[in-house]
C-alpha cells in the first residue's frame, strides 16, 4: 500500500496486552491490540470504527 502512513496517537499498556492508538492516511483512528506471551506477541487485532471503509476488509454500508 504505497499511500500507508499513520500518526500515534497514544499508547495504553497491561500485564500481558499494549493498545497502540494511531490515526491513518484517511484520518481514520485505529486501535492495534497486541497480546504477548512473554516477550513474543502471540495475538495481534486491528479495530477500527464501525462505519469506516479503511479497514482491511471492510466493506462501505450502502
Amino acid at each position: 500500500m504505497p499511500d500507508l502512513r499513520f500518526t500515534i496517537e497514544a499508547v495504553h499498556t497491561g500485564v500481558t496486552a499494549v493498545v497502540i492508538t494511531d490515526r491513518n492516511q484517511k484520518d481514520v483512528l485505529v486501535n492495534e491490540v497486541l497480546i504477548f506471551d512473554g516477550d513474543l506477541v502471540r495475538e495481534d487485532h486491528g479495530t477500527y470504527p464501525g462505519e469506516t471503509t479503511s479497514g482491511p476488509g471492510v466493506r462501505s454500508r450502502n
